[in-house]
C-alpha cells in the first residue's frame, strides 16, 4: 500500500516522501486477501476540523497515520510543495521536529489518527 509521508529535514523543515506498507497474500475464510502485518497502537483518535481551517506552521505531535473519512485536507511542507487527501486516502505525519501548514480545502474534514510504531522500518521510499 503506497502512503505519502511528510518528514522533518535535518534543518527543522519538512518534505514529502512516499513509501509502501507491504501487503502479504493471506486467506480470510476462503477469500484471498492482501493484508499488512498488524501492529499495536496505544490509542486512536477521531478528529473533525472545521471548513476553512488554516493552521499555522507546526510539526506532527507524534508519528501517526491519518485516514481521511470526509472532506479534503491539504498539507504544505516547508519546501512549498502541497498535497491534498480525500475520503479513503492515507498519509503518515512523520515530521516531528519539522514543520508544515495544514488547511481544510473542503470541509469539515473528519479523519482518524492511528499512532504508527517508531520501530516500523520504511524500506522503500522516494521523494
Amino acid at each position: 500500500m503506497n502512503v505519502i509521508r511528510f518528514v522533518a529535514t535535518e534543518n527543522g523543515e519538512s518534505q514529502f516522501m512516499q513509501f509502501d506498507i507491504p501487503l502479504l497474500s493471506k486467506d480470510l475464510l476462503g477469500i484471498p486477501i492482501r493484508a499488512s502485518n498488524g501492529f499495536v497502537s496505544p490509542n486512536v483518535s477521531f478528529v473533525e476540523v472545521p471548513e476553512g481551517a488554516d493552521a499555522e506552521w507546526h510539526g506532527a505531535t507524534a508519528r501517526r497515520i491519518g485516514i481521511i473519512l470526509s472532506g479534503v485536507l491539504e498539507v504544505e511542507t516547508s519546501d512549498g510543495e502541497k498535497r491534498q487527501w480525500r475520503m479513503g486516502e492515507v498519509f503518515l505525519a512523520d515530521d516531528v521536529g519539522g514543520r508544515h501548514l495544514t488547511r481544510v480545502v473542503e470541509g469539515p474534514v473528519r479523519l482518524v489518527f492511528v499512532p504508527f510504531p517508531s520501530d516500523f522500518v520504511i524500506e522503500r521510499w522516494s521523494v
